[in-house]
């Protein structure tokens, strides 16, 4: 700091100011005249006059809290042995701490974390990373006027090596049903959701629509056909997917009552003869 003097004035040049601690603990005295003090100019420590305040105001503006012009990226997705590489960007005033956590516990920099802040760019590097590194990483960055976090998970496909293939915990039971109703083919599934359902009849892919609804509901798979007829009879097969299997079973629907609706359409017709038959005798 440097005190200058003018002609009627004398001012305080504070130059460059790091930290709002050290323009609040300057304190001056001013003697305009020998043997008087001035008002104006005078402080306690810890207090900035109150022509100073414009000076206090610029300070407190340019001294900004850390923020993050480039969060890490929202998740990692490896393998074991692959190295991760998180980076971000950090804007605020200086002296800007960062620390790197993982599931909230402070990481320290060993042979297999390396960590560096250099030209707003914090980086954190993981080599050799085992099924054990998966979990949530963050990144706090803090100054004298604040502080700003971001974070990412880290998933190392390892954990998934016991997933289990789709199959089949309850299949679909064979169904018989009348003209004009409403069937429903129902199956429980097992494995490692998420699960993709398809469903068959003969070699036809069905799709939702006016006809059926394909829907699946947790391990719950279901097929609804909607006002059957007989060209509804047949086969019916679900196929159920996970990223590790498939498997597949087929059930039969027979739409019963054409017998009977048939017989009595030829009855009708019978009768409808006779009688016409009869009329021309």
């Amino acid at each position: 700091m440097q005190l200058s003097s003018v002609t009627e004035s004398t001012a305080l040049d504070l130059g460059h100011v790091e930290t709002l601690e050290e323009i609040q603990t300057v304190s001056c005295e001013v003697k305009s005249e020998p043997g008087f003090l001035s008002e104006s100019a005078c402080t306690e420590e810890g207090s900035v006059p109150l022509e100073s305040a414009n000076i206090l105001e610029a300070a407190e503006h340019d001294f900004a809290p850390p923020s993050f012009l480039k969060k890490v990226d929202p998740s990692y997705l490896l393998t074991p042995g692959e190295s991760a590489h998180l980076q971000c960007k950090i804007k605020g005033s200086l002296e800007i701490q960062v620390t790197w956590f993982k599931n909230n516990k402070e990481i320290r920099e060993s042979n297999t974390y390396r960590m560096s802040f250099v030209n707003s760019v914090a980086v954190l590097d993981i080599s050799d990373v085992k099924v054990e590194d998966s979990g949530s990483y963050s990144c706090e960055a803090v100054n004298d006027a604040g502080s700003d976090s971001c974070s990412t998970e880290i998933v190392v496909k390892g954990l998934f090596l016991q997933s289990l293939p789709a199959s089949f915990l309850v299949k679909p039971e064979n169904q018989q049903a009348v003209p004009n109703s409403m069937v429903e083919f129902k199956t429980v599934l097992k494995g490692t959701p998420p699960f993709a359902i398809k469903w068959f009849k003969e070699d036809l892919e069905l799709v939702s629509g006016a006809n059926c609804f394909i829907g699946i509901e947790g391990s719950t798979g279901f097929l609804t056909l909607y006002s059957v007829d007989v060209s509804k009879s047949g086969h019916y097969t679900c196929q159920v997917s996970n990223d590790v299997g498939s498997d597949s079973c087929t059930a039969t629907l027979l739409v019963t009552g054409v017998h009977i609706y048939l017989f009595c359409v030829a009855l009708i017709l019978s009768v409808f003869c006779r009688a016409l038959y009869r009329s021309y005798k």
